[in-house]
């Protein structure tokens, strides 16, 4: 029972973030905005009691076992390896939510929204996949790791993946509308980071291909769609009057 309401209650802030009225008042703003932080706070203050108590999936299949001998950095290595794909998850792709708004010619507070409503959208579909799922690290199945608690059964799919490239995207393909003339730098670099992350979480054993490759997809589709959908909404010459917060599912 305590699972249940703690999925639940993380449901619920991610989408009272993402649905608000048609004119939005300042306590919509305040209860969109303190629905995006729970929802990820959730995640981990609700991990212990969501993430399952044993593994549903344990064994690789051969696609993950061959990629995993094949990336998979030394045994000395897999803390470096931890650490340099953190360093670019938490120090840049999470950082650059806020400071990318301020390379677009689009009004900063609809831009910062509009990453907000891919990191809760994205977070949201990462934190059911991998409560739901159940998989076991390879670093918890292998014994590469001492054990990471809670974190052992949820490498399916990968977060670091997700949230990089739903990030990735998204800038992308907003600064690509302003900067068309860098539309392939733009586009090369937020995916270079993105792949650099999902590649090291491999390289560290702490998640399989499988997970990366999944993860990856969810943030592309994510991170297209929102913007996609949210584009002429949001960055309309008269956005300042007609303002919405809601992410619209139209399709």
């Amino acid at each position: 029972m305590k699972k249940q309401l703690s999925l639940l209650l993380i449901t619920y802030c991610c989408f009272s973030a993402l649905f608000v009225n048609a004119e939005p008042t300042t306590v919509d703003y305040v209860a969109g905005y303190t629905g995006l932080g729970l929802s990820f706070a959730g995640g981990f203050l609700f991990r212990d009691a969501l993430a399952p108590d044993t593994p549903h999936i344990t064994k690789a299949g051969s696609f993950d076992t061959h990629f995993r001998n094949s990336l998979k950095w030394g045994d000395d290595q897999l803390v470096i390896a931890s650490l340099t794909s953190d360093a670019l998850f938490w120090l840049g792709t999470l950082p650059s939510v806020l400071w990318t708004p301020l390379l677009s010619d689009y009004d900063y507070s609809s831009h910062l929204l509009l990453n907000f409503q891919v990191l809760a959208a994205t977070g949201f579909l990462t934190h059911v996949a991998k409560f739901a799922v159940g998989r076991q690290r390879p670093s918890a199945y292998f014994g590469t790791w001492d054990s990471l608690g809670s974190h052992d059964n949820l490498s399916f799919f990968s977060g670091h993946a997700s949230i990089s490239f739903a990030t990735a995207t998204s800038t992308a393909y907003i600064l690509s509308q302003d900067h068309p003339d860098d539309k392939f730098l733009i586009w090369a670099v937020a995916m270079s980071v993105a792949t650099t992350t999902s590649y090291l979480r491999v390289a560290a054993d702490l998640h399989y291909t499988s997970d990366v490759l999944a993860g990856a997809a969810v943030g592309v589709l994510v991170g297209y769609l929102v913007p996609k959908l949210q584009f002429n909404h949001l960055f309309s010459t008269d956005s300042s009057e007609d303002f919405q917060v809601g992410f619209q599912f139209s399709f």
